[in-house]
């Protein structure tokens, strides 16, 4: 197995570092997620003893700084949207109420399939005193 020198690995760090920043601040949803960060934790320890701990954090601070502003500003523009666009805002929220039922309506469909009742807790069994 050839090992990869900080010569290598430190142009590409950019693109390494996005999904491991993501994975471990939390970002990313899903069971998959969890199960993925003490992975990640592991991969960041390796790369930074690879490219270095300055060189590792100053792209990985870059990188965070990056996508906070991206998200603080996608925040300002729905709040721009909503005073200037009242009916538009309306409708998002509508969409996503809707979204929300539809997967309630989904999530209780799966447990009803497999023998459950959503809003029920499973029945005690009668002893056999009591028939």
């Amino acid at each position: 197995m050839a090992k990869l020198g900080s010569d290598v690995v430190e142009p590409m760090l950019g693109f390494v570092v996005d999904p491991l920043y993501r994975i471990s601040a939390g970002k990313e949803m899903g069971y998959e997620a969890d199960e993925l960060k003490p992975l990640v934790t592991e991969v960041i320890q390796v790369v930074e003893q690879v490219v270095g701990s300055d060189t590792f954090y100053k792209i990985y601070n870059t990188r965070r700084e990056a996508a906070e502003a991206t998200r603080k500003k996608r925040r300002a523009d729905l709040a721009t949207e909503a005073v200037a666009n009242p009916e538009k805002a309306a409708q998002r929220k509508v969409g996503k109420a809707d979204r929300r039922k539809r997967k309630a309506d989904a999530d209780k469909a799966v447990v009803r399939e497999n023998g459950g009742s959503a809003n029920s807790k499973p029945k005690k069994r009668k002893k056999k005193e009591d028939f």
